[in-house]
């Protein structure tokens, strides 16, 4: 259903629940569906613009990729981010202490920091800055505006 969803409508129509209804039962994908599993399953999926790039993770679904998980690849992470692994492993120190600059004064939600002051956690879903850096320049190469 989300690949048919996220395909092309025929011409001249836009996708609505009751054209995804018929297209799933003429395709013989269903019997039946109800309007409600239609109009939630969609932004339950992953968003289109990431693709395959955040597939379940040890486990864990919704987890993003790792880079040491995409560094064995080399053309992969040219395609994940639109530079070279020799590229990336020379932004990882600086991208690093400006992160580190911009956590010292804001929090990740924009606020002025105040008191506490920033501790990478252990758990967190990004926890090295090349886990960080790979985040950043996928999110800048697939939606550059």
């Amino acid at each position: 259903m989300v690949a048919l969803a996220r395909s092309a409508p025929s011409e001249g129509e836009r996708w609505s629940v009751p054209i995804l209804t018929d297209r799933l039962i003429q395709r013989g994908v269903v019997k039946s569906i109800s309007p409600p599993v239609i109009q939630r399953t969609p932004k339950d999926s992953p968003p289109p613009h990431m693709g395959s790039t955040w597939p379940p993770h040890e486990g864990r679904s919704g987890m993003p990729l790792r880079y040491e998980d995409v560094r064995a690849t080399l053309d992969r992470i040219f395609e994940l981010t639109g530079v070279t692994v020799e590229e990336f492993d020379r932004l990882v120190p600086a991208f690093e202490v400006a992160f580190l600059l911009q956590m010292e004064h804001w929090t990740l939600r924009g606020q002025r920091r105040s008191g506490r002051r920033y501790v990478p956690q252990a758990d967190a879903s990004l926890p090295t800055p090349e886990d960080r850096l790979l985040f950043m320049l996928m999110y800048l190469k697939q939606r550059p505006t």
